[in-house]
């Protein structure tokens, strides 16, 4: 793989954010980066508002209580609908934790939202926030994050962010929409840029954005900042006769008390790329604003690696010729990575199957090095297939949501299980 630092153009970049009816953002005028400051005590444990959730007070024969205890999409069709990615917002509720998703089928796209069970309340079965029709026009749908943030007014609201591969001139965006008024989108940031890339000046293009993943969020009384990362196939200007897989971070901010149009900023910078002749990215997951988890598989050696990615760091996790999912050798079909940061230097990561089963990786942060990991064959998670997502910050106990590959209509939650600590 070619790793490279590259270097912003910022002056190219000026219009690239284009802000619901028509207005641009700017990403340093009314929401400066200079006054925030890192999220500190992680996910509060209640929210301020109501989500809707009814409490079941129906009893079984000995008197206690039955309730629902799964998150499910009741309009979800085997064959024809596609479960894209699952998001539990960055900073948000443990309790009744809310559950994001994004759907597609052959007429619409979907963000979905979902609850988890509390010890008195139902979970709450999925229901859009946002539909889309691509086939008429509008944003496709692929893949999801989100992130709680307050408003001006106090209340809570939260971005709801994912990747549009319909964009102009063939352009994917990332296209940020706000859960309390999602119609239309709040923003959108095209995937191109301007930089030194390959020793020249030219212009990278994500035409087909693949996944996306939110690394670090710092709050000011003024609104947040955010750093996504973002995985993709497109160009380079000064070859046309090849295809790259690009790894993008992006740098975003808003600004609560902004006019309309000029409250989001983002500005995307190249991180990584491989010819896609040599290997292809597979999934992302924010590690930190500098650096990010990929999940890929190189040609030449047929190797299925993992690596940490930053501007000038690399450092491998895993590379293997074995499929970790199977046992066996062949193609390592990872699908969504998810990382819960269990405390300052236990970082456990979380890999999972496009078909079924999940491979997790634990992470001494405070000494650079891998200290375990396990492929699961029993419990829930074994059952996991496609996307997972989970709680993120410091915890004493995690939580993961994925997709039931048992019934795929439903979301399997469970406690985050330990990792095996073993280096195979």
């Amino acid at each position: 793989m070619n790793y490279k630092a590259l270097f912003l153009n910022l002056a190219f970049l000026s219009f690239l954010l284009t802000g619901c009816g028509g207005g641009s953002g700017s990403n340093s005028g009314d929401s400066s980066n200079e006054d925030l400051t890192d999220v500190g005590t992680g996910p509060v444990l209640d929210d301020s508002q109501n989500d809707g959730g009814e409490e079941d007070t129906s009893q079984d024969g000995d008197n206690t209580l039955t309730r629902d205890l799964i998150i499910s999409d009741a309009d979800y069709s085997v064959g024809s609908t596609i479960l894209r990615g699952l998001s539990w917002p960055h900073g948000d509720v443990q309790i009744g934790a809310p559950v994001y998703a994004t759907f597609n089928n052959s007429t619409s796209h979907s963000i979905e939202k979902g609850i988890s069970a509390t010890d008195t309340v139902d979970a709450s079965d999925f229901t859009p926030v946002v539909t889309t029709d691509p086939s008429n026009g509008e944003p496709s749908l692929r893949d999801i994050e989100s992130v709680r943030y307050t408003e001006a007014d106090g209340s809570s609201n939260r971005w709801l962010m994912s990747c549009d591969n319909t964009g102009s001139a063939g352009r994917a965006m990332v296209k940020v929409y706000s859960e309390n008024n999602p119609s239309p989108y709040l923003a959108a940031v095209p995937l191109f840029n301007q930089e030194i890339v390959q020793g020249t000046l030219q212009t990278w293009t994500i035409d087909n954005c693949r996944q996306i993943s939110i690394a670090s969020v710092t709050t000011a009384s003024s609104g947040f900042g955010l750093v996504l990362w973002a995985i993709g196939q497109g160009t380079l200007s000064n070859d046309g006769s090849n295809a790259y897989e690009f790894l993008v971070r992006i740098d975003m901010d808003y600004n609560k008390n902004g006019a309309p149009g000029t409250r989001v900023g983002g500005i995307p910078t190249l991180v990584s790329y491989v010819n896609t002749a040599q290997g292809e990215y597979l999934s992302v997951a924010g590690f930190s604003s500098d650096k990010a988890i990929v999940a890929s598989y190189t040609q030449m050696s047929q190797s299925n690696e993992i690596r940490i990615i930053g501007d000038s760091y690399n450092q491998p996790l895993m590379i293997t010729q074995q499929n970790k999912f199977t046992g066996t050798n062949g193609f390592m079909d990872v699908a969504d990575i998810h990382l819960w940061k269990k405390n300052t230097n236990d970082y456990r990561i979380y890999t999972v199957s496009g078909t079924t089963g999940v491979y997790a990786i634990q992470w001494d942060a405070g000494q650079d090095q891998k200290i375990g990991e396990q492929t699961y064959s029993s419990g829930d998670i074994q059952h996991c297939t496609g996307s997972i997502t989970g709680f993120r910050d410091p915890a004493a106990t995690g939580r993961l949501w994925c997709h039931d590959n048992t019934n795929a209509g439903n979301l399997l939650e469970f406690e985050a299980p330990s990792i095996a600590a073993t280096v195979l």
